[in-house]
């Protein structure tokens, strides 16, 4: 398993602790939208962005080369109606999560 999704594993973790094995598998179905501790209010998803900065930002910008965006914000522009930097960090934090939950249920990364 890819060293970078256990460490944005390991944030999302030490962010919101009380998340469970089941909640990534909420998320994995249905995504982070339905509110999850820790990713419900901006000031939460802006607080992880913040403490995890250069780890988001890199993940962010291997999978834009990755889908064959620009950078990181053509694809927040493109997956995403967006207009202020708070909106960026909610997304952000959103999209890891989402795609950590992947890895969770999908590829046997362990909670």
């Amino acid at each position: 398993m890819n060293g970078q999704y256990v460490q944005l594993l390991e944030a999302i973790k030490k962010h919101a602790p009380s998340l469970t094995k089941e909640d990534f598998e909420q998320i994995n179905k249905h995504g982070i939208s339905g509110g999850f501790n820790g990713f419900i209010y901006y000031k939460d998803t802006v607080k992880f962005f913040d403490s995890n900065e250069d780890l988001i930002t890199d993940f962010l910008g291997d999978e834009a080369h990755d889908y064959s965006y620009k950078n990181m914000f053509d694809m927040f522009n493109a997956l995403y109606d967006g207009h202020s930097l708070d909106e960026f960090k909610n997304w952000a934090s959103w999209y890891v999560a989402e795609v950590v939950a992947d890895r969770v249920n999908n590829y046997g990364l362990e909670v």
